[in-house]
């Protein structure tokens, strides 16, 4: 699953116009329906495949305590070189959200930018989702998104594309597999000083599997939105994004 090296130094360049303080604001709202701001406490918020750790940031700048986890070295460097910068304290943990294993339960979990799509199909889901589970409590949120069916067979596809931003030539070229529903993604950089490439493996869930494992997995309240806003996704929605409360 770890595929973030060399992109990993770029990848903050790359993706900075991502509307992380959207996505952000729509998990506040949706924290504050469950913890208001009266508490003494504010809530501890796991960010699983936090990546760069943009969005455990923001949400330690709106008051929450976070904890950072990735699968990936390389992405977790950057995120701890960016928290040192700012002088930000959060602890972040090199993990498998599949084999999670925190010291303690937390009261929320974020997964933001399409990081469940990283698990290797139904069974690696089922299992990310019954450990978050385990070490959620009770009448804590999961909130996450995960690029929808429609995206992997209408826009990725088998289409190829290109773009040039801050000095990086960098291009994509993706491989569907209808059957196996998995997108395979071949991406190339060329900077001013080298040039690398690397393969990102991908896969599509539906509503109904997600739904039917996050209530297996002990998960009710579950609703669906387009892509972080208040609103019900048509078929052709790119993003979905969940929020489930644990029994």
């Amino acid at each position: 699953m770890d595929r973030y090296n060399k992109f990993a130094g770029l990848y903050d360049r790359l993706m900075e116009k991502n509307p992380y303080k959207a996505w952000a604001s729509f998990i506040d709202k949706k924290l504050r329906e469950i913890y208001p701001r009266k508490i003494k406490k504010m809530p501890v918020v796991a960010d699983i495949a936090c990546g760069t750790g943009n969005m455990s940031l923001l949400l330690l700048k709106k008051g929450y305590d976070v904890i950072g986890l990735d699968i990936s070295e390389s992405m977790l460097a950057e995120a701890k070189k960016k928290a040192v910068k700012r002088k930000k304290n959060i602890l972040f943990v090199n993990q498998d959200m599949r084999e999670l294993d925190l010291f303690g339960t937390v009261d929320a979990f974020v997964c933001v930018f399409d990081g469940l799509n990283y698990l290797p199909g139904y069974n690696a889901l089922s299992e990310t989702l019954k450990r978050v589970s385990l070490f959620l409590n009770t009448g804590g949120i999961f909130i996450f998104d995960v690029l929808s069916e429609y995206s992997y067979e209408n826009i990725l596809a088998g289409n190829f594309f290109s773009q040039q931003y801050k000095g990086i030539e960098y291009r994509w070229k993706n491989h569907y597999d209808s059957a196996l529903k998995q997108n395979r993604c071949e991406i190339s950089f060329k900077t001013k000083y080298e040039s690398f490439s690397e393969v990102h493996i991908q896969y599509a869930f539906s509503k109904e599997e997600i739904i039917n494992l996050l209530s297996a997995a002990g998960f009710d309240r579950i609703n669906v939105f387009d892509s972080y806003k208040s609103k019900q996704p048509g078929p052709d929605c790119v993003r979905l994004t969940y929020t489930a409360r644990k029994k």
